[in-house]
């Protein structure tokens, strides 16, 4: 089953790395034509910290 999660994984990885990406590209625009970009490093901070530990988690529950 862990050689399941590892694959799991393989996919997930790139689905994370596909988000981090998305976000990263984040513009606002408002009615009197100000742009601007939204910081939003910690966010994507945050997807990496929950992201690590969901797999150490999944990964600890099968060394158990």
């Amino acid at each position: 089953m862990l050689s399941n999660a590892d694959a799991w994984f393989k996919d997930a990885d790139k689905e994370v790395d596909i988000l981090k990406q998305s976000v990263k590209e984040t513009i606002w625009g408002n009615a009197d034509g100000e742009r601007g970009e939204v910081d939003i490093s910690s966010f994507i901070e945050r997807v990496d910290k929950d992201y690590k530990k969901l797999k150490e988690d999944i990964r600890g529950s099968f060394n158990a």
